[in-house]
Parts: C-alpha cells; sequence; structure tokens
C-alpha cells in the first residue's frame, strides 16, 4: 500500500533571503547555514525518485516569520524554478548545437581517415606491416573521432533535463513556514 503522505524536506534557515542567496558563512550563528537554501534543497532533492511528492517546511527564527511569507516565497521560488528551467533549457539546447557541429565534423574525419585507409591499403610495398600499421591507425583515430560528438548527444544533456524536472518539482511543492525551536 502507497504511502499517501508527501515526503517531507526540511530546509534551516536564519533569513528568508538565504534561500536564494548563500549565507555569509558564521559557524557561531544560531543554526549556521554553509549554502542557500536552493543548493541544500537540490542536494536533498537529486538522490530521490522524480514521481515522489514531497513538501518542504522552510525553518526561521520566529521573528523573520510574517502574515503571508509563505505565499511570497512559493510565488519566489516559482519564478526561481521557472528561470532555471528556462536556463537549463538553454544550455541544453546549446549542448545539443555544440553536438551536431561536432558529430558534423567528425564524421568528415572519419571519411577523411577511411579514404587514406584505403588509399594505404592499395599501396604495395615488401613488408606489409608499416602500411597495415597506418591502414588500421587511421581507421581507430576516423571512428574515436566521433566519441566525444556521440557522448554530448546521448549523454551529457541527461543533467540538464534531470534539473528541469527537479525544478518542476519544487514548483509543485507545498512550502511551509515555521518557527526554529
Amino acid at each position: 500500500m502507497a504511502n499517501s503522505r508527501p515526503a517531507a524536506i526540511s530546509i534551516h534557515l536564519n533569513h528568508i533571503r538565504d534561500f536564494f542567496v548563500a549565507p555569509e558563512l558564521d559557524p557561531f550563528a544560531g543554526f549556521p547555514c554553509y549554502v542557500s537554501g536552493v543548493e541544500d534543497l537540490m542536494s536533498q532533492l537529486k538522490p530521490r525518485p522524480l514521481r515522489e511528492s514531497i513538501s518542504m517546511t522552510i525553518f526561521l527564527p520566529r521573528s523573520q516569520i510574517s502574515p503571508g511569507l509563505a505565499q511570497a516565497a512559493k510565488e519566489a521560488i516559482n519564478k526561481y524554478c521557472q528561470f532555471k528551467i528556462r536556463q537549463g533549457s538553454n544550455e541544453k539546447t546549446a549542448l545539443r548545437r555544440e553536438g551536431l557541429k561536432a558529430l558534423r565534423d567528425g564524421l568528415v574525419f572519419l571519411a577523411i581517415c577511411l579514404f587514406l585507409s584505403a588509399l594505404f591499403g592499395k599501396v604495395v610495398l615488401p613488408s606489409e606491416f608499416p602500411i597495415r600499421y597506418l591502414s588500421e591507425g587511421l581507421l581507430i583515430f576516423g571512428w574515436v573521432s566521433l566519441w566525444r560528438p556521440i557522448e554530448i548527444l546521448v549523454y551529457d544533456w541527461w543533467p540538464y533535463a534531470r534539473n528541469n524536472r527537479i525544478y518542476e518539482n519544487i514548483m509543485d511543492m507545498e512550502i511551509l513556514i515555521q518557527p526554529q525551536e
């Protein structure tokens, strides 16, 4: 039987602005914060399944809590997430463009290597080893030239897509603000 209660994440801050901006390092503070709340939240969300329902509680000093703060925080977090999703999508598009350019260049280089390999394969020398060595080396070199374009197009975009899904999940989160004890 699945648990219908959302998982809970807690973020402890000394001020609500620390959610977006890393606070000044102060280990003597009431609750020391070393990273921004967003960084803390992302580090807690990355290992979790993306389909999991999650709620977030932001703990603040009682003096920092005002009426309507939870709604204002939700709106600010949604704007931030929309910006980060747009930024991630742009990075993914730029990466795809880079991968396609690298693939084009790699295919041209592979064609040149294949042509030279075939050309060297037709050369007749008393010893076959140097020609075969050069011919096989060109084949390998040509195929290796496709390594990076394939890596870009197949794997490098995954972190951007995952982060975008995490930001979408953050926008769907219930956000509570509670006083620190």
